[in-house]
């Protein structure tokens, strides 16, 4: 009888390690709370990355505009997460920026021993000092508006395999690179996306996998495109594609994301889902998966499906994001269905130390 049950509990433990890999839950890493014990105000968590066990938030304090923002160290991710202030728009370090309070883009960028992102209310792309909390402005917008003719640096953006910003320019339509501070390198031209597209639209990503292809969500076509290292533009993403697995009526694009672990991920702002797919395979299409769908998302910890920008819990090797305005506004991260996997291998050794005895 016993053994009976036994097969019980392990056919349980192994539907339920294949509904995770499927259908994966979510945890939290750090409420808002752990940061409001720096500023009781804080009320908006807009972007985080984390190193380790220790994360870094830009946050918006204050009951109105203009608001005051900080970036927060939050260490001991995993035990008891504490905060401080690394630095904030209010103190003298950043007179002169023209910074009153930020609008970060997708990504939160670790570059050396600097935490690199762009402001959209200045149109700048800064660097703080992780270990003194100095900032610096890397690209101001008249370096910008000079070299690019445009000064407008929207969300979408990211970072270079060499540790520069990727940004898209929403007056000439292009997509440009930092090439050290100060200085700007034309990637993708307006001409080139036209010419690929039929339109010069780039509205979620910009990330690179590891093979040095630069990747983008476009809300006209509903797809992604890569830029491949050799300049070749292609959608490797269809709305097609994407819709056969959201099951809703287009698709939209949030951040997109290459992991450590080899995929790419990104939100669908259409579906508010999270879903990935095998930038190496040839055909990304056939590896597209749903990670989060929206009732999952909802019904989780962060209590809703706005969430952005994605991140690598590094002190779990796993997805992390954060949520952008709404819901409980901590750091999520998504546990591996392998530890269900795990727990059902475990049964198994037990069915099987059973029969011995």
């Amino acid at each position: 009888m016993a053994g009976k049950q036994l097969k019980v509990l392990l056919t349980a433990v192994l539907v339920l390690a294949f509904a995770a890999g499927s259908q994966a839950d979510y945890v939290e890493v750090f409420p808002l709370s752990t940061m409001q014990a720096v500023d009781s105000t804080i009320s908006l968590h807009q972007a985080c990355n984390s190193q380790g066990s220790t994360a870094y938030s830009i946050v918006r304090a204050g009951a109105a505009s203009p608001y005051n923002s900080y970036v927060i160290k939050t260490t001991d991710l995993g035990g008891t997460p504490t905060s401080v202030a690394l630095t904030n728009t209010a103190s003298p370090a950043w007179s002169g920026t023209g910074v009153d309070y930020i609008l970060p883009g997708n990504t939160l960028a670790f570059v050396g021993n600097d935490l690199m992102f762009s402001d959209g209310r200045t149109d700048q792309i800064y660097r703080v000092d992780l270990t003194t909390g100095t900032p610096s402005v890397y690209l101001s917008n008249a370096q910008l508006i000079a070299q690019t003719g445009g000064a407008q640096i929207t969300i979408t953006n990211g970072v270079t395999p060499s540790g520069e910003y990727v940004f898209y320019e929403s007056d000439t339509d292009q997509i440009f690179a930092t090439s050290g501070a100060g200085n700007v390198l034309l990637l993708v031209s307006n001409a080139e996306l036209q010419n690929a597209q039929g339109n010069t639209v780039v509205s979620g990503g910009l990330t690179y996998d590891g093979a040095d292809n630069l990747y983008w969500g476009n809300t006209t076509t509903d797809g992604i495109w890569r830029r491949d290292s050799g300049g070749t533009i292609t959608e490797i993403l269809t709305a097609a594609d994407i819709t056969g697995v959201t099951g809703a009526s287009g698709a939209g694009f949030g951040d997109i994301f290459y992991a450590p672990n080899g995929l790419m991920y990104f939100r669908d702002t259409t579906a508010r889902s999270i879903l990935s797919f095998d930038p190496t395979a040839a055909d990304p299409a056939s590896s597209l998966a749903l990670v989060l769908t929206q009732a999952q998302l909802e019904a989780g910890p962060a209590g809703t499906a706005f969430v952005d920008p994605f991140s690598w819990y590094a002190g779990t090797d796993n997805l992390a994001f954060a949520t952008i305005g709404s819901g409980n506004k901590g750091y999520y991260s998504i546990p591996e269905p392998a530890s269900l996997a795990l727990l059902a291998i475990g049964c198994l050794v037990l069915v099987r130390q059973r029969r011995a005895q």
